[in-house]
């Protein structure tokens, strides 16, 4: 008899017993890939939603600093635009250039050149490249 097989088991039997183990750990290393990477959207929506509402505040700000020369403002715009930059935030420039619906959403249509992007309503930013918030804008006609 060889050595490793218990009495009364097959060769069969113990290739089939492998294979289930096998199927086994396939599934699990599986299962904990695509948890992974759920836990990693999840992290990365639940950032995208923080983001957004700074963003949120950094307008409100920027809608006081209009009303109020106050420097504490500034400063705290500053430092809410630091943080937003070290996350990988930027600011899409749309004024004066062509209209793209893919990173801003025209509001409104003025008279000025055709097709181009008059007045920035709410300024837009991306994220790593991707567009985390379109920028409200008017748009020239002719």
């Amino acid at each position: 008899m060889k050595k490793g097989i218990k009495d009364g088991q097959k060769p069969n039997e113990i290739d089939a017993l492998k294979q289930n183990y096998l199927r086994a750990l396939a599934d699990y290393q599986n299962l904990e890939r695509r948890t992974n990477e759920q836990i990693g959207q999840i992290r990365h929506t639940a950032g995208k939603h923080l983001l957004l509402q700074l963003l949120d505040v950094v307008d409100d700000v920027e809608r006081a600093e209009v009303f109020v020369n106050d420097e504490g403002l500034s400063h705290v715009r500053n430092k809410l635009l630091k943080i937003l930059e070290d996350s990988g935030v930027k600011q899409i420039e749309v004024l004066g250039q062509e209209f793209d619906p893919n990173v801003a959403e025209c509001i409104e249509l003025v008279e000025g050149k055709e097709n181009r992007v008059i007045k920035e309503l709410q300024k837009g930013y991306t994220l790593h490249g991707e567009v985390l918030r379109t920028a409200k804008v008017a748009v020239g006609r002719s």
